[in-house]
């Protein structure tokens, strides 16, 4: 199923939709996946920076894994910090 999504490119708010189908498809929580809470991801590490395109900032498919990751462990009770350095390996 990812795999379909190899060549994915968007902004915050296509992130988090895009994660929210792929969470829902899986039968996960994915309700608060919003354009903030990816920026808020970004900050705290748990994302890679985003790639600049003009004054947009665009994700690709690593950042797609790395917030489907972080909301899996979220959901099981991980601690943001640890998910961040899990990310970030």
């Amino acid at each position: 199923m990812l795999n379909e999504h190899e060549d994915w490119v968007g902004t915050a708010a296509d992130l988090g939709e895009m994660a929210c189908q792929l969470l829902r498809a899986i039968n996960l929580d994915a309700q608060d996946l919003t354009e903030r809470l990816v920026r808020y991801y970004v900050q705290c590490s748990v994302l890679d920076r985003p790639m600049k395109a003009g004054r947009e900032s665009m994700f690709c498919y690593r950042q797609l894994l790395q917030l489907l990751v972080a909301r899996v462990m979220a959901a099981d009770g991980w601690p943001l910090a640890k998910i961040a350095a899990f990310n970030q390996q």
